[in-house]
C-alpha cells in the first residue's frame, strides 16, 4: 500500500483532523516527508504506526503521553532529519533508537523525565547539529555521550547534572552550550571546545570557575554565569576569552571591590 495511505487510514481510524502529513511526488509516486502527530494523549505507539516509511524526513509526536519509544522503532525511517519527541513521559532513550538514522540533524526530547541515556546513543550521529534534553531528570552525563559529534546546539539545561565529568567534551565540537538551572558547583572551561560560541551557566551552584592561561577560547562572545554563588572571577577570563562581547554576572556574592575593577576594564562587557 502506498505510503500516504497507510498514514491517512491511520490518522482517520485515530481521528486526528487537526493532524497533517506532508507528501511530495517521488519516481512518479506520492511519498511521506513530514508526519505531524501531535497532542493526540498517545500512551504508546499504535502498532499501526510502525510502517516503513523509507522518504520521511520529519516526525512530530510532541505533546502525547508516550512513556516508551520501542528500541529500533525508528528503523525503517532511514532518511529522518528531525524528530520530535518533546513534551511526552520518557524516562529513557534506547541505545538502538537511532541505529538507522544517520542522517538526523535535529533531536529534540525536552520537557521528559528522562533520567538515563545509554552510551553509544548519539555517537554514530555525525549529521546531528541540534540534541536539545532540556527540562528533564538527568542525573549524570556520561563522558562519551556527545563524542564525535559537531553541533549547533547541546542543551541541556534544567536538569539535575551536578558535575561535567573529565573528558565530556573531548573529540566532539559544539557552538552553544547550555547547562542553565542544573547543580553545578564547579566548572572547568579549559575542557571546553574552542568551537564554544554561547556558554550559559547561570542558575546553578557555582563557586568556582576555572581557565588556564593555556587555553584560549577565541570563538566565545556571550557567556552567562548569573545567579551562581561566585565570590571571584579568574583573572584570565579576559585575556583567554578576547572576544567576549557580552558577560552576565547579576546576582552573585562577588567582592564590591572586585566589581569596581572590572568595570574599569571591561564596562560594556559585564552585565552586573
Amino acid at each position: 500500500m502506498d505510503d500516504t495511505v497507510q498514514i491517512q487510514n491511520l490518522m482517520r481510524h485515530l481521528g486526528i483532523s487537526r493532524n497533517q502529513i506532508v507528501s511530495r511526488e517521488v519516481d512518479g509516486e506520492i511519498r511521506v516527508m513530514e508526519l505531524y502527530l501531535s497532542e493526540m494523549r498517545l500512551v504508546e505507539i499504535p502498532p499501526s504506526l510502525k510502517l516503513r516509511l523509507p522518504y520521511l524526513e520529519k516526525i512530530d509526536l510532541q505533546l502525547n503521553d508516550l512513556q516508551i519509544i520501542p528500541d529500533h522503532f525508528f528503523s525503517k525511517m532511514p532518511n529522518l532529519r528531525e524528530v520530535n519527541l518533546s513534551r511526552n513521559r520518557l524516562e529513557c532513550i534506547p541505545k538502538h533508537l537511532f541505529w538507522n538514522n544517520r542522517k538526523l540533524e535535529r533531536l529534540y526530547f525536552g520537557e521528559n523525565r528522562i533520567s538515563k541515556i545509554e552510551e553509544g546513543t548519539f555517537n554514530h550521529l555525525r549529521n546531528l547539529r541540534i540534541l536539545d534534553l532540556h527540562r528533564n531528570a538527568l542525573i549524570e552525563i556520561r563522558p562519551n555521550l556527545v563524542r564525535t559529534l559537531d553541533l549547533d546546539l547541546l542543551d541541556l539545561s534544567n536538569n539535575e547534572i551536578p558535575k561535567v565529568p573529565d573528558g565530556f567534551f573531548q573529540g566532539m565540537e559544539v557552538a552553544k552550550l547550555n547547562l542553565r538551572g542544573n547543580r553545578l558547583t564547579e566548572f572547568d572551561m579549559t575542557q571546553l571546545p574552542i568551537s564554544i560560541v554561547e556558554l550559559n551557566l547561570s542558575q546553578n551552584y557555582l563557586t568556582r570557575i576555572r581557565i588556564e592561561t593555556t587555553k584560549e577560547l577565541f570563538s566565545l562572545k556571550k557567556l552567562d554565569i548569573s545567579f551562581n554563588e561566585l565570590t571571584e572571577i579568574p583573572p584570565q577570563l579576559i585575556s583567554q576569552c578576547q572576544n567576549l562581547e557580552e558577560i552576565n554576572l547579576e546576582d552573585n556574592p562577588i567582592d564590591a571591590s572586585i566589581r569596581k575593577k572590572l568595570r574599569m576594564k571591561q564596562m560594556s562587557k559585564w552585565i552586573f
